[in-house]
């Protein structure tokens, strides 16, 4: 496999970065991108984020695929819609309040070692997205762990 840093363009903020820093930092640059393509899609975000967890590049990115983690978010976004018979719908999502699930999805992938999978059974991508204020309003750490305290359930 050739180094990482032949297959990601290079940043000045990336040349100081360790491999495994530089692999989180793709992942959750491609997982933003993909729900901004979730979001501007004809189909429900919540049932594509859904399908994206159970999705075998996220699983094996989850295992620590490099391969699987650097698959371009378009590539598993028409994947998603070719192994899933979604129904249009008629209503929009924020794009603002999808970013911040992305990036609440990667803190937790990382910083608590849970999977999409595991972390979608302790939230449901809805409950996150019905309680984005007040949550977005303090740290990620800090929302994860109001979040699944109350278990995605109603209060």
């Amino acid at each position: 496999m050739m180094p990482l840093q032949t297959l990601i363009p290079i940043t000045e903020s990336w040349v100081t970065m360790r491999d495994d820093d530089l692999i989180r930092e793709v992942d959750r640059r491609h997982v933003i991108q993909l729900f901004d393509l979730f979001a501007d899609s004809k189909y429900d975000s919540f049932d594509l984020i859904k399908a994206y967890s159970r999705t075998y590049s996220r699983i094996r990115a989850d295992e620590g695929s490099e391969y699987h983690i650097l698959k371009q978010p378009i590539n598993v976004f028409n994947d998603i819609l070719r192994e899933n018979n979604f129904k249009e719908i008629e209503y929009a999502v924020d794009h603002i309040i999808l970013h911040w699930m992305a990036e609440l999805y990667i803190f937790v992938r990382y910083e608590k070692g849970l999977s999409f999978r595991e972390i979608m059974d302790i939230v449901s991508p809805e409950w996150l997205y019905n309680h984005y204020s007040p949550l977005h309003e303090t740290s990620l750490g800090n929302a994860w762990e109001k979040a699944s305290c109350q278990g995605g359930k109603e209060s």
